[in-house]
């Protein structure tokens, strides 16, 4: 049998590949496979996938949630489509690993069950470690044959043909989304394949070797075990007509002569364009007219180049080439343009990565539509006035997402560059935002989004100053009774006024006033001109000059009285899952907060962390990940609710001064019972069918426990066992388990007692 691999060029010196030319009629590429061990291997494999899947839902529980979405994480898609749900639950059983150092699932069925299962199972389970998940193309077809060669490895195999629904699709130069494995030398391909066009061979090729290039692994066997979902979500995706071109990056070295000369000649050449002037890293772009994604940065010693299509790419690695005096056809050049952003630091590689992948988010935003711009780019609404209104709301609320993002420690694209790409300052009041059309579109635009509440937090404040007026104003008003509505349209209307406006704001009582004024201004409302004025001891005629903008303001857009205040419940309405939520919340508004004054906390929090690390031995045998990840969750709730910062206030407590006093009733109870908490020692008892007691481990008082259990969960608890958690109070006498909480294991119980 001719051993000559079918994609080499076929000896008959006909230019095609062996497999399309001379190979394919030898007749001893044809094979014939028994029915009936295909048969026996297919129904093995679908019960050794069935088996690894009931281990995996018994023993691993929720595992699937986070494999799911690391599944999607690449994918434009928010579910796994109907298509894709057998390889999904493959890639789980067999690939997927929460953290490098954790083993895939099929290692913990191998290790606990094997006495228990076939040597025959074995070899099938050792094959399947040993597989993974690629692009197949069908080099070709003959009557229930067929050679399909995987794109990234260049291995080929010879299979039956019998791909399930997609069989009658498959013919030569298809590809095939799938698995192969080796059982006793005959290579068989599992479950359905995923069919794909032949003309995605390219692109696919392409973006998925980017990734593994963008990776640094040499080893492309390792590189599939390990990206297989991945390349599913690029498969996903393209089937959905979504195509996400990788940016590809070849780095140059410089020398002190190359780096004078380029620099000379990159200015004084039309193909290149500088677009940022910024030291140290100088930026470029070129064919400015082709609409896609191209950089070139100067650095110091380093010339880095950076695109979405590889012809871009490979023009300007051309038009540098020629500069330096090196001719990009020569094989050498291979290696002086080096794949991927190479430089001697390893800090400074990753800073540039994440300035690439930062201009690159910023370039496709710019100019992809968005709802919330009528589906207008970001570049087209600064062309008329009504663009420009939407773009300042919808900056304002991307402003906002950002801090929630940091606060969460989740990266989120700065709106500051943003702004700066667009000319945009923030709180400006620029001139066609103060025109009369504008100012109609941006009352409109508040009117329609927000409710009329007597509390602060249901409005968005351009600044700090503005919050202080609202603050005031709700000091002043909240506790007298029958003032709800009042307090309710002076908030409303300051912040119409501010967002529309921008005023600026040195003395607050001033602005109140004139708030005050124009709301009792309204009909029937009796209201002496000088009373709030006297009583602040404040100029009338500045009071008049405010009020007058804030009255003529109001009369042009007069205001509907007959808007309802909003209503918001008390702590006794909710039930358990919307008290949960409520406690969630007050952790996004705690976690807000410390992230805005994280400046002034960054000294305070050093010495607290080493304060509380301080009492652990990370070098004993337990300290492993899992202990490492939960023991930073109680350092977090510490620093956050339990240490005093300044003058003996937590975090909780300067949030509840600043914030959360002034939160409708039930964020307001949820604030106080957070900030009265307390890690607390416990003991576990199963209760009823379903439930827990826990038992204080010095007090013996009693608490009935909420928490995510499952059914199985008493299945779970050695009936004593000691955790270390924080309850929060619900009604009734129910308590709910916070995380994070540590359950001390039965042999260390000796050793936390005697501690």
């Amino acid at each position: 049998m001719n051993k000559l691999p079918l994609h080499e060029p076929c000896p008959c010196g006909s230019g095609k590949e062996y497999g399309q030319c001379c190979g394919r009629v030898n007749g001893f590429q044809l094979l014939y496979f028994h029915r009936g061990k295909r048969s026996h291997y297919g129904a093995l494999i679908e019960k050794c996938i069935g088996d690894l899947l009931k281990y995996a839902k018994r023993y691993f529980v929720n595992w699937d949630v986070k494999a799911r979405a690391k599944f999607l994480a690449a994918s434009q898609a928010q579910e796994v489509t109907q298509q894709f749900i057998p390889v999904f639950w493959e890639w789980y059983v067999v690939d997927y690993r929460p953290f490098k150092d954790v083993s895939p699932l099929i290692d913990f069925y191998l290790a606990e069950n094997e006495d228990a299962i076939t040597q025959q199972e074995k070899s099938l389970y050792t094959s399947l470690k040993n597989s993974h998940l690629s692009i197949y193309q069908v080099l070709w077809v003959q009557t229930n044959t067929v050679a399909i060669r995987d794109i990234f490895t260049n291995e080929e195999s010879i299979l039956e043909r019998d791909f399930g629904s997609v069989t009658r699709l498959v013919e030569e130069g298809s590809l095939l989304l799938s698995r192969i494995i080796i059982i006793n030398g005959v290579p068989i391909i599992t479950g359905n394949p995923v069919f794909v066009y032949s003309e995605q061979k390219g692109y696919l090729y392409e973006e998925i070797n980017s990734i593994r290039i963008y990776e640094k692994e040499d080893d492309i066997q390792a590189f599939l075990r390990e990206q297989g979902h991945t390349i599913c979500s690029f498969v996903m995706d393209l089937l959905n007509g979504i195509k996400k071109n990788q940016v590809k990056t070849r780095s140059f070295r410089l020398n002190e002569i190359d780096r004078k000369n380029v620099i000379e000649q990159i200015f004084h050449n039309s193909f290149f364009c500088l677009i940022d002037p910024n030291e140290p890293l100088l930026k470029f772009t070129w064919n400015q007219e082709e609409d896609r994604f191209k950089r070139l940065y100067l650095e110091r010693n380093l010339l880095i180049v950076s695109a979405e299509d590889s012809e871009d790419l490979c023009l300007a690695i051309n038009e540098l080439s020629n500069m330096l005096g090196y001719k990009w056809d020569n094989g050498e050049m291979e290696d002086v343009w080096i794949y991927g952003v190479v430089t001697e630091d390893e800090e400074q590689t990753e800073e540039i990565q994440t300035e690439i992948l930062f201009d690159r988010h910023l370039e496709e935003w710019l100019t992809l539509p968005h709802p919330a711009l009528e589906d207008l780019t970001p570049v087209e609404a600064l062309q008329d006035i009504r663009g420009r209104v939407l773009l300042e709301g919808m900056l304002n609320d991307l402003e906002i997402m950002e801090i929630r993002a940091g606060s969460r420690g989740e990266y989120y694209y700065p709106t500051s560059v943003i702004r700066n790409k667009l000319g945009v300052e923030k709180n400006k009041p620029y001139k066609e935002l103060l025109r009369p059309e504008a100012i109609a579109l941006k009352v409109e635009k508040h009117r329609a989004q927000q409710r009329l509440s007597p509390y602060i937090t249901s409005y968005n404040w351009l600044n700090d100053g503005y919050v202080q007026v609202a603050i005031v104003i709700f000091d002043r008003f909240f506790s007298q009774h029958g003032n709800e509505e009042r307090l309710a349209w002076l908030l409303y209307m300051w912040n119409e006024f501010t967002t529309v406006y921008y005023p600026c704001v040195s003395r607050l009582t001033y602005w109140i006033e004139a708030l005050e004024r124009t709301f009792s201004d309204q009909p029937e409302k009796n209201y002496d001109d000088g009373n709030v004025a006297r009583e602040f001891g404040l100029s009338t005629l500045i009071v008049s000059k405010n009020a007058y903008l804030i009255a003529g303001h109001f009369q042009r857009f007069p205001l509907d009285f007959n808007l309802a205040v909003q209503e918001y419940p008390m702590w006794a309405d909710l039930n358990f899952h919307r008290m949960i939520q409520t406690y969630d919340e007050i952790v996004q508004y705690m976690n807000a907060y410390a992230y805005m004054m994280e400046d002034q906390w960054n000294e305070r929090e050093q010495e607290v962390y080493c304060a509380y690390y301080d009492q652990v031995n990370q070098y004993a045998y337990f300290w492993d990940d899992f202990r490492k990840k939960v023991y930073r969750a109680f350092f977090r709730d510490h620093f956050l609710l339990d240490d005093g910062h300044t003058e003996g206030n937590s975090v909780a407590n300067q949030l509840w001064e600043k914030q959360a006093s002034r939160f409708p009733p039930y964020l307001r109870e949820a604030a106080l019972q957070m900030m009265m908490s307390f890690v607390g020692i416990y003991r576990i008892f199963p209760f009823k069918n379903k439930e827990l007691v826990f038992v204080d481990y010095f007090t013996g008082e009693h608490h009935k426990i909420v928490g995510h259990f499952g059914d199985d969960i008493h299945d779970y608890v050695v009936p004593g066992m000691i955790i270390l958690c924080r309850l929060l109070p619900l009604t009734g006498g129910w308590m709910w388990i916070n995380e994070p909480f540590f359950v001390v294991l039965e042999e260390l119980e000796p050793l936390f007692e005697k501690n």
